[in-house]
């Protein structure tokens, strides 16, 4: 995952302080510049990028909020052809309904835009638009399944995927709090990189300890008291 620059761009102040903190909380020295924290909107952001992450639903229908405006981005006077376009490609991966907390990366080749982005990475953080604070864990499952995707799709194709730009998922209408959703997912790609490290020593072994000490990670974040209010 080295390869990969994650820009983190939020309109929330609060949640871009809460991303840096973390990042620099969780992570070693080496691994903090994969990210770049920004604050603003993407209509702001001029940076290029391969790839943008909809905090969607589980029906693609990126019609309002930020998908919206991930749609306008793509096809700005007819973002309705942009919907039509990714629900068609979700019905041939996930039979029209994508389970929240996955990954599905959409290729958006016959879409031009500013920013050179070429795919979506489609990561439901609810099934219909509502406060997913139920699902304690979505916020980490989503940001696991994405790294996961990245991977996957970096070893199998040549049209690489190098930079993703990430707001916040679930921190809308899913009013997960923004120092839970910073540390979901800054504590992912923390977990997600440890376990590749194993893999290329040939440890593929996960022992109690280390799976009860994630438990415990996980566990931390919705146990805040801005989680419980």
């Amino acid at each position: 995952m080295d390869e990969i620059t994650f820009i983190l761009c939020d309109p929330k102040e609060n949640l871009c302080k809460e991303w840096t903190r973390s990042i620099n909380e969780f992570l070693m020295p080496e691994q903090r510049g994969s990210f770049k924290v920004t604050h603003g909107i993407l209509q702001d952001v001029k940076d290029n990028f391969d790839c943008i992450v909809s905090p969607a639903n589980s029906y693609a229908k990126l019609d309002g909020a930020m998908d919206l405006v991930i749609s306008k981005m793509f096809l700005h006077k007819n973002p309705g052809v942009i919907v039509e376009h990714c629900q068609e490609y979700l019905y041939t991966i996930y039979n029209g309904y994508q389970p929240t907390g996955t990954c599905l990366v959409i290729p958006m080749h016959n879409f031009p835009n500013r920013h050179n982005c070429r795919y979506i990475a489609h990561c439901p953080t609810m099934r219909t638009p509502s406060n997913c604070k139920w699902n304690k864990e979505v916020v980490y499952n989503c940001m696991w399944s994405l790294l996961s995707e990245l991977r996957i799709h970096n070893r199998t194709n040549k049209d690489l995927i190098k930079r993703v730009f990430i707001t916040g998922l679930g921190t809308g209408i899913g009013q997960f709090p923004s120092d839970v959703c910073a540390e979901q997912m800054i504590l992912a790609y923390k977990h997600f990189i440890r376990n590749m490290e194993k893999q290329e020593k040939q440890n593929k072994i996960t022992e109690w300890k280390e799976i009860r000490d994630d438990a415990l990670d996980i566990e931390n974040t919705y146990r805040k008291p801005s989680f419980l209010a």
